[in-house]
């Protein structure tokens, strides 16, 4: 057992440990590990923490770089921000049931940690938590979790697998950024808005189902998804933001979800984005998959005849017989006859 002239403590708050032990147990009837306790203790490997102790306070952990084991009893409810933060060597860790929060940059820069448990009892999930946590590879998340913090898990470059739980309103600013290996996420229909970022330079993400719930998808939100594919589109959107599917060089597939009932706000919002960078893509989604639509729905049949020239230079340039014969049908009785005629004088 460790000295305990190694440990500074007061009123049952333990300030500081000031040994040079490895492996360190805490004094029985500490209640508290205090912010910045053993902040920096580079040659501790493991720590053993009574049940006496109901909180671990800021930073109190960070950058112990050579730590690979610690148990937190289940006494403890709070875990302060950046409480495990640059843990390089940490690589499993199990959140006790009662904690509410995980805090800000708790465990960021722990680049070896591949497994996390998290009860049922977090609610809340602090920005930047898993910064950098390059290990990780999935991690599942209760649906007690209401809120997600922005950056909360950037750069985690080997992670596959995550769930958005039920009760998650925002997808905030940069969530998943840089998750590289991310191939897949359900967007639950309680999500609201897709903040700016948020699943930027995902490389290996494919498609992507945007709910009825969601009305805003910020800037960048999908940046440079480079093998983005597809995209399911809800029919509550009521702006998408600059940039929003920006590099996204293969997506070759839109679907309008229900799209009867699209309305001209959810309408004009695809097409205020997609009419800069992919309106030929737009276009003949919406010509070859909803014709019927297109006739009836007085918003896009205007903008596609107030862009049938772009289409119509593009059918003739990929030799694309089906378009043109849906555009004749859509906006005029042309004998196929007389097609290369009709597109002289259109174009």
């Amino acid at each position: 057992m460790s000295n305990t002239n190694d440990f500074v403590i007061e009123n049952g708050v333990l300030n500081k440990y000031i040994g040079e032990d490895v492996n360190v147990v805490i004094p029985v009837g500490v209640t508290s590990i205090g912010n910045w306790a053993f902040s920096r203790c580079a040659n501790l490997t493991s720590i053993t923490i009574p049940n006496s102790v109901t909180s671990i306070g800021y930073s109190a952990f960070e950058a112990c770089r050579s730590l690979t084991s610690i148990t937190i009893p289940d006494s403890v409810t709070t875990i302060g921000a950046s409480a495990f933060s640059g843990c390089e060597s940490l690589t499993s860790i199990i959140i006790p049931e009662g904690v509410t929060s995980i805090g800000v940059r708790a465990f960021a820069y722990c680049r070896n940690l591949t497994s996390i448990t998290l009860p049922v009892s977090v609610t809340e999930i602090g920005a930047n938590a898993f910064f950098q946590c390059e290990s990780l590879t999935s991690i599942n998340l209760p649906d007690s979790i209401t809120k997600i913090g922005r950056e909360a898990f950037s750069d985690c470059k080997n992670l596959t697998s995550i769930n958005v739980p039920h009760g998650v309103t925002t997808i905030d600013n940069d969530t998943f950024i840089r998750c590289k290996s991310l191939a897949e996420i359900v967007i639950p229909d309680s999500v609201k808005e897709i903040y700016a970022g948020a699943f930027a330079r995902c490389n290996r993400l494919t498609s992507i189902t945007i709910p009825d719930s969601v009305a805003v998808i910020g800037t960048d939100a999908f940046l440079f998804c480079k093998m983005l594919n597809s995209i399911v589109f809800g029919k509550g959107i009521e702006k998408i933001f600059p940039s929003a599917f920006s590099g996204c060089h293969n997506l070759s597939n839109l679907t309008f979800s229900d799209i009867n009932e699209f309305g001209e706000t959810a309408l004009g919002a695809i097409w205020d984005y997609f009419a800069d960078e992919n309106k030929e893509l737009l276009l003949t989604t919406f010509v070859k998959q909803y014709s019927d639509f297109v006739v009836c729905n007085s918003f896009i049949s205007r903008k596609i005849k107030a862009n049938k020239k772009t289409l119509f230079e593009m059918a003739v340039k990929n030799d694309d017989a089906e378009i043109l014969e849906l555009l004749f049908s859509l906006f005029k009785k042309i004998p196929i006859d007389d097609i290369d005629k009709y597109i002289e004088q259109s174009v």
